[in-house]
Order: structure tokens, then sequence, then C-alpha cells
């Protein structure tokens, strides 16, 4: 037994001494520590870091608002209002594709460009004419024939030769009138073989153009024509002339540009024998022979000699001015005008 009279063996226990008047050390409030990690999708702030990484992916399932400006998502709408003001506050931005270089105003424009470098890679049978490449050797070989003007497929009935031998098929089932047109228009009697043909036909007298461009609002009867039209919107000119590296949208525009180089001008005036490269120029030239103009104006009234000198008069009532300046904005009532603006930009003169 301890005896705690002895001096060695006895530890006092220690005395706190509170001195009268003096203040109290301040106690811990749980309510106001400070909550220094925020999260910033909704700013909701935590006291640990660890409760703030647990409660981020709840931000990933719930993200129901993209923002169209950039590729982040927010679960709260009030959220996303406030990132989009840091987009009006910066300067344009221009959105650059990773594969070319390629920029461009809207990110939407971008990702409808980017599936061209997708299929290039999908498609392994490159055209050494023009570029062009196919996913399958047979669509390859079929293309070239439209650069050498082979057609080794004649009819046996008349003797007309096809680049493709379906269509072949096709023509000599019309000299044994084994094709069937049993769909016919209603406002001027063609017949066509299947009912999606006759649909399409039937927008010529109803005026029915379903197919919307996105960025511009124009509106095409087909398909096929709309997905041209979008090529000038992309940029992509996937015809390519070999001679001076000129490119185009369609194939048809690069034989047209291909006689420049040629001297082919197949096209003869009847009237004076004047040869053209492109048979349209040489119909609107054999009416400077006959004064005819076919083309009315229905505004004004005023008579054109080609389709085309309608379309840019018809510009002056709508006050469209369809060509802009992806640098400046400026807009033009010609592409001869926008092309001529463009070289201040560049400094060519």
């Amino acid at each position: 037994m301890v005896d705690r009279g002895s001096d060695t063996d006895y530890t006092p226990s220690p005395t706190v001494v509170v001195k009268v008047g003096e203040p109290k050390p301040p106690t811990k409030n749980k309510n106001t520590v400070k909550k220094l990690h925020q999260c910033p999708d909704c700013g909701k702030t935590f006291e640990r870091l660890s409760r703030l990484k647990r409660h981020e992916p709840s931000h990933l399932r719930k993200s129901k608002h993209p923002c169209p400006d950039c590729n982040q998502s927010f679960g709260n709408l009030s959220v996303l209002k406030k990132h989009r003001a840091t987009h009006k506050s910066t300067e344009k931005l221009t959105h650059q594709c990773q594969q070319c270089g390629k920029t461009f105003e809207k990110l939407s424009r971008l990702r409808r460009h980017q599936p061209v470098h997708q299929r290039r890679k999908r498609m392994d049978h490159p055209c050494p004419k023009c570029g062009k490449t196919f996913k399958k050797l047979s669509g390859l070989v079929l293309h070239e024939r439209g650069h050498t003007g082979e057609k080794p497929f004649p009819c046996s009935q008349c003797g007309k030769s096809f680049a493709d031998n379906r269509h072949r098929k096709v023509h000599e089932q019309a000299h044994q009138g084994k094709l069937e047109r049993p769909h016919r228009c209603a406002d001027c009697g063609i017949c066509f073989p299947k009912p999606s043909e006759l649909r399409r036909h039937q927008r010529a007298h109803t005026g029915e153009k379903p197919h919307r461009c996105p960025d511009c609002g124009k509106a095409y009867s087909r398909s096929e024509t709309l997905k041209r039209h979008l090529l000038i919107h992309t940029g992509e000119r996937p015809h390519l002339c070999t001679d001076c590296g000129k490119s185009f949208i369609e194939l048809q525009q690069l034989k047209s540009h291909q006689r420049i180089h040629t001297g082919e001008k197949p096209f003869h005036c009847p009237v004076c024998g004047k040869g053209f490269s492109q048979r349209g120029n040489m119909k609107a030239h054999h009416r400077t022979h006959t004064g005819e103009k076919l083309h009315h104006c229905a505004d004004c009234g005023a008579s054109l000699s080609t389709s085309s000198s309608l379309k840019e008069h018809q510009l002056i009532h709508t006050g469209e001015r369809p060509f802009q300046c992806l640098v400046c904005g400026k807009r033009f009532l010609h592409i001869w005008r926008l092309r001529k603006h463009q070289k201040t930009h560049t400094g060519q003169t």
C-alpha cells in the first residue's frame, strides 16, 4: 500500500488556476466552422473534402441541362444560366477541329463537320483521280468509270451502254415491258415503279420542301439536295482537280471545270457555231440570237434570259443577302462580291 504522505511516491494532480475577471477561452461552435470545399456545379459547400467528392457524382447522374456552347452539363437550370453568362462575357468563341485545324463559329457546325474524318478513316479505297474514298473496292471501280467515261454494259435491245450493270438491267426491262409502273401521278399522268418515287415527284406540283437546313433555313424537296447544300456550311469539297488543286462540292462541277484545262467545248451554238464548255452557257448564248427571255419576275414583270439571272434579280425585291463573311459578318448579294471582300481580310489584292 502506497503511503500518500511520502514525498517520493506521491504526485499531486495538476491544479487549474482561474484568475478572477479573466475572460474564458472561446469555445468552438459547430455552426461557425467555415465550409471551405465548394461544389463548382451547384455551389453547395462542405466541411470535408471527402464529402464534396462523395457529392460530386450526383451531378453526373442528374446532368439534364447541357450547355449548347460547350460540353458541360448541369443538374440545375439556374446554374446552367449562370454558366452561359460566362460565354457571353468572353469574346466570340472559335471551335477548332483537332483533325484538320479548321475552325467554326458554332460548336454545332464543328460537330457536324467531325464525322467527315471518321468516314475517311473507315473508307480504305481512295480514287487516284479526285481523292474521294470508298468503303468497298466495287464502289471505287464504279466511281472511276465516271472519270474515264467507260460504260461496259450495253443494252441487248438498242445498244445503249451503262457504267452500272444494274442500270442496264432496269433499262432492258423497259424494252421488254416487264418494268411495272403502277404508281400514277394524278396531276400529270407520269407513272413510277415505286410509291417513294411518286411521292418525291409530287413535290414538284405541291411545292413541298420538307428537308430544311438547320444552319440557314433553306429548304429542299430532296434529301440528297440538302446533303449537297450542307457541304457549303461544313466546307467539305471532296472532288479535287488534279491539274490545279481546286476542289468542288459535286462531281459534275469538277467535270465541267476540267474542260478549262483540256480546252474541250462540246456544246456549239446552232446559229453561229460558237463552242462552249457548258450546255447552260451555250443555251444562254443562243438566246442572244433569238431574243428569247423565258424567265419572268413575278414582282415587277422583268424578263431575263437565264434562271440564275432571275434568282439574282429576285434578291433585290426580298432584300436577302445570302453570302456572309465569316470574319466580320458583312453580307453580300453576290458571291463574287463576298470573295472580293474576303481578300481585304487576308491582305490579298
